[in-house]
C-alpha cells in the first residue's frame, strides 16, 4: 500500500529531543519518524476514547432526564457500583 508522505518542519523541546534519541538508542524505534508516528497513533486512540466517553455521557444524561437513572443511598454504594462496572473494562486484556 502506497502511503503519501508529507514533509513538515517543526521545533521540539530539548527534553523531547532527548526522549526521541533515547527511544531510538534503546532499539524501541528505528528513527524519529517512527517515534512521532507512535505518538500520533496514541493521540488518535485517545481522541477516539474521548469521543466515546462523551457519547456515553450524552446517553446517560438523556436516561436521567427520562427518569431512568440509578439512585444510591450513600457514597459507598455509588463507589461499589462504579467499581463493578469499570473493573471489567480496566482489566480487559490483563492476565488472570
Amino acid at each position: 500500500m502506497d502511503v503519501a508522505t508529507i514533509t513538515r518542519s517543526f521545533t521540539i523541546s530539548d527534553e523531547h529531543d532527548r526522549l526521541i534519541d533515547e527511544l531510538i538508542a534503546d532499539g524501541r524505534y528505528k528513527n524519529p519518524r517512527d517515534v512521532i508516528a507512535a505518538a500520533l497513533n496514541l493521540i488518535e486512540e485517545q481522541e477516539i476514547r474521548r469521543a466515546a466517553l462523551h457519547a456515553a455521557i450524552d446517553v446517560g444524561v438523556k436516561e436521567i432526564e427520562r427518569g431512568e437513572g440509578i439512585s444510591f443511598d450513600d457514597i459507598k454504594d455509588l463507589e461499589a457500583y462504579l467499581i463493578q462496572i469499570t473493573d471489567p473494562i480496566l482489566n480487559r486484556g490483563k492476565p488472570g
